[in-house]
């Protein structure tokens, strides 16, 4: 079992590394300007407010302001040593104007960190006190520096056009978002790291979307795509409407953030299992049309129900996984499971009925072989091993790497979108709601109690859909990129990280 203070650690690393590389982006830029020796039209505002805004973070990582921030301590200092190295650079190429203005703002900057350092160090007592303040500056000026990324919004939405809005750099910045939103989850909590890496993530996710939405191809394509989630449709909305429509259910990280501040952190790890629960119960739902359809034709056709017998056996060991003799505290993962199994059977009843004899036949074998698995995982729990550390240890393994074989199925996908530059073979919706369906769970897992075997599964779940809405963004506009034959692919790409 994994300590949460080691956790919080790497993922803290992983972010520091991800930082870093961030602040390292403009250096192209002055390279530019020291090989050219002039600054031209280059403006340093940016980099002006980044020093401040670095300042007030190393400030806030201080033992004697919010302990247990060493690691966001150490990627502002270093941020704030790559600020200070462009603006010398500025500094040495600009005109008389352009040295005078950076000189005055960086002297306002100081006198202003220094007034809030000396009240908050004299008139402030206790880390409490001191970190509510400089924490809540941090993240203010957060927010102000995130105007600029606004205007690009505008002008993409505008213009119609992403050539204004770098993509790697907009991905590399939800990832560095979604990262320290991670690490502010971990015990010990921190609200404000939360607050400055939500609002992060959830601007660079619509900037994501804006992407694919505002090429002209992907227009043309989304206006005839209906969601293959039965619940939901986006076919009558407009276009500012559908960008809205994508966000509401991000804002569970920061409601749950909030919530465990307002209420205790088991109230509010109760509240994002059952907004898991929700998603995961639409994803489980979502090949009801592929049966309904199976049931008007009569016929299964080329129908394959191995995705369906493989969810069968994930669902009944995270069944076994929940329950209060292997891994107390998982209520929520008992039920969303248990439902689960329901609809894999009644999918599969719905098989049995048209299919040919040698089609049940097959069913009835691998469904008998899991049983005899399954029942023998569960005797070896219950007689051999004594105590919920140990069966939540096998049973929490083994669930893993089931969920593991089952992500071979979208890699195929992902390698053959790679390989033909079309996205027809990847439905965007199923994509976007397992990877909301994995930051959901792992959100889940990250509140105390810490699931380390729930955290594993869908942390898969989370990169996974990533990757594959990074495909859809980058390819979506290329080749034909035609959804009408996507049933199979739907099927073949069931949910794998519900379980919890």
């Amino acid at each position: 079992m994994v300590n949460p203070a080691i956790a919080r650690n790497v993922v803290g690393i992983i972010g520091n590394v991800i930082s870093f590389g961030l602040f390292f982006s403009p250096a192209p830029t002055f390279y530019g300007i020291v090989k050219k020796k002039s600054v031209e039209e280059f403006k340093p505002d940016p980099y002006i407010a980044t020093v401040l805004n670095c300042a007030f973070w190393v400030f806030y990582g201080m033992p004697f302001v919010h302990p247990n921030s060493i690691l966001v301590l150490s990627i502002n200092s270093v941020g704030l040593v790559f600020e200070f190295f462009y603006l010398t650079i500025y500094y040495m190429y600009a005109n008389n104007k352009g040295r005078k203005k950076v000189l005055i703002f960086l002297l306002i900057e100081l006198i202003f960190f220094a007034a809030v350092a000396l009240v908050t160090m004299l008139a402030l007592h206790g880390t409490k006190k001191r970190s509510l303040v400089v924490g809540i500056l941090s993240d203010i000026f957060n927010v102000m520096m995130y105007v600029s990324p606004l205007t690009v919004m505008a002008k993409v939405i505008k213009t119609k056009s992403v050539k204004y809005m770098p993509f790697w750099l907009s991905v590399a910045n939800f990832l560095n978002g979604l990262c320290w939103t991670t690490y502010a989850l971990i015990h010990p909590f921190d609200l404000f790291v939360l607050v400055n890496s939500n609002f992060t993530s959830h601007l660079v996710v619509l900037l994501l979307f804006l992407f694919p939405v505002n090429h002209p191809k992907w227009v043309e394509k989304l206006y005839k795509t209906k969601n293959p989630l039965s619940f939901i449709s986006v076919s009558n909305l407009t276009h500012e409407k559908r960008i809205v429509f994508l966000f509401p259910s991000l804002h569970f990280s920061v409601f749950s953030a909030l919530l465990s501040k307002m209420v205790s952190a088991s109230v509010a790890r109760n509240i994002i299992g059952i907004i898991g629960n929700v998603i995961s119960f639409g994803l489980f739902f979502s090949p009801a049309p592929t049966f309904y359809k199976i049931i008007k034709q009569k016929s299964v056709e080329e129908f394959k129900p191995d995705p369906y017998i493989a969810t069968v056996l994930n669902c009944a060991f995270w069944v076994l996984y929940g329950m209060p003799f292997v891994h107390p505290n998982s209520l929520l993962v008992v039920t969303i499971n248990s439902v689960g199994l329901v609809i894999e059977f009644v999918y599969l009843a719905i098989f049995l009925i048209y299919a040919t004899n040698k089609g049940r036949k097959k069913v009835s074998i691998l469904l008998l072989s899991e049983a005899i698995f399954f029942a023998t995982i569960i005797l070896i729990t219950m007689l051999a091993l004594h105590g919920s550390k140990r069966r939540s240890l096998i049973v929490g393994i083994v669930c893993d790497v089931f969920n593991v074989m089952m992500y071979v199925s979208p890699l195929t996908i992902i390698a053959k979108v790679i390989k033909t530059k079309s996205v027809k073979y990847m439905p965007f919706w199923l994509s976007l709601a397992n990877f909301l369906n994995g930051v959901c769970w792992t959100t889940y897992a990250l509140i105390h109690p810490f699931d380390i075997y729930v955290l594993i599964s869908n942390s898969i779940g989370v990169v996974s859909g990533l990757v594959q809405l990074i495909l859809y963004a980058s390819y979506c506009w290329r080749g034909e990129n035609n959804d009408d034959n996507t049933t199979e692919v739907q099927l073949s790409q069931r949910p794998r990280d519900l379980e919890a």
